[in-house]
């Protein structure tokens, strides 16, 4: 695990797979959990405004519990190029800050009944 923190945001990489563009990341950022998870096309930090939930809860935002969210979809040619751990880094830094100045959308919970009704 690598241990990484910002301006108001600290967290671990628990994950880092860089010959495969893949890491996993979570944190505690001005008391809420977020939790990141990169793979070669498609990044996204998610932070939960339940303060009870754990990263272990996450992802979750927009379907279980309400928070706000963050997500890079790259391209083909985007993907292919090799990922470091400073990419992973400066990511969730931008997110978090968004997150920090109210510049991230807020997903609400939803709900739905999903059974069928044959």
């Amino acid at each position: 695990m690598i241990n990484i923190k910002g301006s108001n945001w600290q967290g671990v990489i628990e994950c880092l797979d860089l010959d495969n563009n893949l890491a996993r990341a979570h944190g505690v950022v001005l008391g809420y959990t977020w939790y990141m998870e990169a793979t070669e096309s498609n990044w996204r930090i998610e932070i939960a405004e339940d303060p009870e939930l754990s990263h272990k809860d996450l992802p979750l935002v927009g379907f279980g519990c309400g928070g706000w969210l963050n997500e890079l979809i790259k391209d083909k040619k985007q993907a292919k190029k090799k990922t470091c751990e400073a990419h992973i880094v400066n990511f969730i830094n931008a997110s978090l800050i968004l997150f920090s100045d109210k510049k991230l959308n807020y997903i609400p919970a939803s709900s739905c009944n999903c059974s069928d009704s044959a």
